[in-house]
């Protein structure tokens, strides 16, 4: 699937090159510059927002064996279903395939919102994809399938094993979906249904003991204020 992947993200990389956009791959890279940056310039209210997130992230932390043993005790056919559907939009495979063949329509039938939507939940998702993997290896937490405790953490490492926090899925599906409910605000139902999809990835990934509680959190609110920064970004485009 990887050879799948790397396929679509050269079809669109050299269907951009050939609409001669290429500013917005030299934007894409001060993007990731302004991001890792920003908060040498927050004002008081980002702070504010991220103690309120990293406040909740932990509160979520103390209880996070509590919500997962009462996650369990609920799960059924139909949460099941319900939960595998929603994994889906957390796989990067389906999602790089989704993103390619909008962006494919947008070239056919010449839809230039549908192709500035497809190259904005692109870059959302690898530049989230880059701090999500860096905290991965960071802190490299066991996942509540490993059946150790909540709060075993192996610290630093280029591990590929135990990389609970915070959730890739849940990030992944909040990277895409906030980009297309910003970019399509103007038609209702789009964001609803779209923040809806990405909440219930994020629980799904619970749901299946994937990951805490905490995981998913931290992950989603991470990727949704990338997301949403990216699209304020490019409203000139």
């Amino acid at each position: 699937m990887l050879y799948i992947d790397l396929l679509f993200i050269i079809i669109l990389f050299s269907s951009q090159i050939l609409d001669n956009n290429l500013e917005f791959f030299s934007v894409f890279y001060s993007d990731f510059k302004v991001i890792v940056r920003s908060p040498y310039r927050w004002k008081l209210k980002n702070w504010i927002y991220a103690g309120i997130i990293i406040c909740v992230t932990i509160a979520l932390y103390t209880i996070d064996d509590s919500i997962t043993s009462l996650m369990l005790q609920n799960i059924s056919p139909f949460t099941k279903t319900i939960a595998k559907t929603a994994k889906l939009f957390g796989d990067g495979n389906f999602i790089i395939i989704s993103i390619s063949a909008f962006y494919l329509c947008g070239l056919i039938f010449k839809n230039n919102r549908a192709k500035k939507t497809a190259l904005l939940c692109l870059e959302s998702l690898l530049i989230t994809a880059v701090f999500i993997q860096l905290l991965k290896f960071t802190f490299h937490r066991h996942r509540p399938s490993s059946g150790d405790l909540f709060n075993t953490f192996d610290g630093p490492s280029f591990s590929g094993a135990n990389l609970a926090f915070p959730s890739g899925h849940s990030s992944v599906a909040f990277s895409v979906l906030t980009v297309i409910a910003i970019e399509y605000c103007d038609i209702p139902i789009i964001p609803p249904i779209a923040y809806s999809i990405a909440i219930l990835t994020a629980i799904s990934r619970v749901h299946d003991s994937a990951h805490w509680t905490s995981d998913v959190f931290f992950g989603s609110v991470l990727a949704f204020f990338i997301a949403k920064f990216i699209t304020e970004n490019h409203k000139k485009f």
